[in-house]
């Protein structure tokens, strides 16, 4: 794996994800680089973009990887929650630079971020290509992807593969805007996004994070019900103790999934 840089400056975290296809080394990756933001002092704001190739933004989880390293993919998926998790409920504006095409998992990375630019070449799309895979989509998955797509969009995507060009992806709702310079364009969102001036002269980041915590309580606990780092959350709790427990809690989940 080559790694999953983040840079900062002036108060723009970039994460880069070199490596297209996830595999346990690209998530333990990412768990680090996310954690690292998370210690970062605010104020701040995260682009998660790709490594550079407008080809791919994420081709999801590396199949051929889990099949050789079976003892391992339980591990992976784990992190890849714990990932997801911390990205979904960060306490700071987040935003997805959509290099190329972004696969199953690769598309819940994206929908993890608040707001979503993509490119406009016709290498650019979202799927979630499970099904056309022999696969079914975890419980965490689903709940992440009901939590932001609207239910056709959704039942249209996992039901027949489909690939959601920018056009549709705009209409959709995946993205929210498109950019020739995706990255300079995701840059600029997260700058605009950085809290100031007089409407958010009272801005406290913890806040952020707790209208987060709300909006997205289902995916958020389907995902550290999972984790691997579960006891990580425990300061979490306090926060959603009122919040009634899902039907995941306790239940078996589907086999992961394999793009």
């Amino acid at each position: 794996a080559r790694g999953c840089p983040c840079t900062l400056h002036m108060g723009i975290l970039v994460l880069s994800m070199q490596d297209f296809h996830l595999t346990g080394e690209v998530a333990r990756q990412l768990q680090k680089a996310i954690r690292h933001v998370e210690a970062v002092a605010g104020p701040k704001a995260l682009v998660v973009t790709g490594g550079g190739d407008d080809k791919y933004f994420c081709k999801g989880l590396d199949g051929t990887w889990m099949l050789h390293n079976k003892g391992e993919a339980k591990h992976l998926m784990k992190t890849f929650y714990d990932f997801l998790s911390r990205l979904l409920v960060l306490d700071c504006h987040t935003v997805c630079a959509i290099t190329g095409a972004a696969i199953s998992a690769g598309a819940l990375i994206a929908l993890a971020c608040d707001w979503r630019v993509m490119g406009v070449t016709s290498r650019c799309f979202v799927a979630f290509s499970d099904l056309s895979h022999g696969a079914s989509m975890p419980a965490p998955f689903m709940e992440l992807a009901k939590s932001k797509l609207a239910p056709g969009v959704i039942r249209r995507g996992c039901f027949t593969s489909k690939r959601y060009y920018v056009d549709e992806a705009l209409a959709g709702g995946f993205v929210d805007a498109a950019a020739g310079d995706v990255l300079a364009e995701g840059k600029r969102w997260a700058t605009e996004l950085l809290p100031g001036g007089k409407r958010m002269k009272h801005y406290e980041a913890k806040h952020l994070r707790m209208i987060k915590l709300e909006l997205y309580k289902d995916p958020y606990r389907a995902l550290t019900a999972e984790s691997i780092s579960h006891r990580e959350h425990k300061s979490t709790a306090g926060l959603m103790s009122s919040v009634k427990k899902g039907p995941w809690e306790g239940t078996t989940h589907p086999a992961p999934l394999v793009d």
